[in-house]
């Protein structure tokens, strides 16, 4: 066990013919995963007269699971009822017998 936090990985895919707009239906795919450790990265605040807005980027350790390592930058990452979006690929680490040990993702969120 990495950590005891319990996160939801949610896989999105579209499928189908595009509907109105040209949009396609969206399918959510959510998968619990436990024994996770997450920190937050880095933040940043904008105050610009009249908009206020704030980013906040999470690491987080996963175990090494299929939710995991299959997670793209178009999924979501939902912890403590907070969505977030997943940043860029995960990168899975291996440990110095080579042996697959846990995944890097990062979650980015912003508000404003």
């Amino acid at each position: 066990m990495i950590g005891a936090q319990t996160i939801t990985l949610v896989a999105i895919a579209r499928s189908g013919e595009p509907g109105y707009l040209g949009l396609m239906a969206e399918i959510r795919t959510e998968t619990t995963v436990t024994g996770c450790h997450g920190r937050v990265l880095s933040t940043s605040e904008t105050d610009q007269t009249a908009t206020q807005s704030g980013e906040t980027v999470w690491k987080w350790t996963v175990p090494p699971v299929a939710a995991a390592l299959s997670a793209t930058s178009t999924g979501e990452l939902i912890y403590d009822s907070v969505t977030y979006q997943i940043d860029g690929e995960p990168q899975p680490k291996c440990d110095l017998a080579g042996k697959l040990s846990h995944v890097t993702i990062l979650a980015r969120r912003q508000t404003g």
